[in-house]
C-alpha cells in the first residue's frame, strides 16, 4: 500500500495561494491615501546592509494600505535623494525584501512607476512623489533605473511591471 507523503500534503495546501500570488492580475494602486511622510523614514535613512528586515515592518506593512502608500512614497523619495550606490542597493535590497512579506506592495510599485513614467498626463497616482521628486531632473534617472532594476531583479514576479509601464 502507498502511503502519502508528507511534502505533497503540505504543497497541497500551499498551492493555491502560491498560485494565486504568482497568476493574479496586477492593477496600479490609485494614490488616495494620507501621506505620512514620517512612515519608516529610518528603513531609507540608514538602510542595513543586504536588505536584513525587521518582522514588524512587515506587519505595519501589511495592516493598511495607507502605509504601504506612504512607505512606497518615502522610498522614492530616498532612493531620487541617494548619490551613494551601495546604500541605494541597500534600501533597494530592502524593498524588494518587504515586497516579498506583503504582496499588496506590487500593487503600489506599479502605481509610483506609472506615475514618475507617465507624469505629464494628469494622473491621480502618486501626487505626493511627483510634489516632491522632479521626473525632468535628469540626475535622479540612474537612481530610479538601478531601484527599480533591483526591485525587479529580486523579486520575479515583478516582472510584470514593466509590461504596464513600457
Amino acid at each position: 500500500m502507498k502511503t502519502k507523503s508528507h511534502g505533497v500534503e503540505a504543497f497541497s495546501n500551499a498551492y493555491p495561494k502560491i498560485r494565486a500570488a504568482l497568476y493574479s492580475t496586477l492593477q496600479p494602486t490609485p494614490s488616495s491615501h494620507v501621506y505620512n511622510s514620517q512612515f519608516m523614514v529610518d528603513v531609507f535613512t540608514s538602510p542595513r546592509r543586504g536588505g536584513k528586515i525587521e518582522p514588524q515592518w512587515a506587519r505595519q506593512l501589511n495592516e493598511t494600505p495607507a502605509n504601504r502608500y506612504s512607505f512606497v512614497c518615502n522610498a522614492i523619495v530616498a532612493v531620487c535623494s541617494e548619490t551613494d550606490n551601495d546604500k541605494l542597493n541597500d534600501i533597494a535590497i530592502t524593498c524588494a525584501e518587504l515586497t516579498a512579506c506583503c504582496n499588496a506592495l506590487n500593487a503600489e510599485w506599479l502605481g509610483v512607476l506609472m506615475a514618475l513614467c507617465c507624469s505629464s498626463n494628469s494622473s491621480a497616482f502618486y501626487i505626493d512623489v511627483l510634489n516632491q521628486v522632479d521626473v525632468q531632473d535628469l540626475s535622479i534617472h540612474n537612481s530610479l533605473a538601478i531601484f527599480t532594476s533591483i526591485l525587479i531583479g529580486k523579486r520575479k514576479n515583478v516582472l510584470h511591471l514593466l509590461k504596464y509601464i513600457l
